[in-house]
């Protein structure tokens, strides 16, 4: 397995795509995606799991950053969202201190989201 894997090819229409932008807030920091990364109904607790992801190494493998404010851009790509999720969290359900996270995510009509990251949070843009 590598450490920057291509996903399967999924019609643009069948998928969510999460465009993501972290900062590096420290001159230490690292990045990676853990598998175990979702998007999760705020109502309902259900989750849609990471099907693939683009630019950004799979945990154990990290990206590393030299620099304060240095940024790795990146995509998530998940199932569509159902009817119904008009808010939802993406989490990374992972065993370190810092997983990403975004809380209530507005839906919006072309199912391609912009999130910005940095080791204090995500926010929506």
């Amino acid at each position: 397995k590598t450490p920057w894997p291509t996903g399967p090819l999924i019609p643009e229409e069948a998928q969510t795509i999460v465009q993501c932008k972290y900062s590096a807030t420290k001159s230490t920091s690292t990045l990676n995606i853990y598998s175990t990364t979702y998007l999760i109904n705020r109502l309902t607790g259900a989750r849609l799991k990471l099907l693939s992801a683009f630019n950004i190494p799979y945990a154990p493998y990290k990206h590393d950053f030299y620099a304060v404010g240095e940024s790795l851009d990146f995509i998530l790509i998940f199932p569509p969202l159902p009817e119904g999720w008009e808010h939802f969290d993406l989490v990374e359900i992972s065993r370190v201190d810092d997983p990403l996270v975004c809380r209530s995510v507005q839906r919006n009509s072309s199912g391609v989201y912009q999130l910005l990251f940095t080791e204090d949070g995500g926010l929506q843009l």
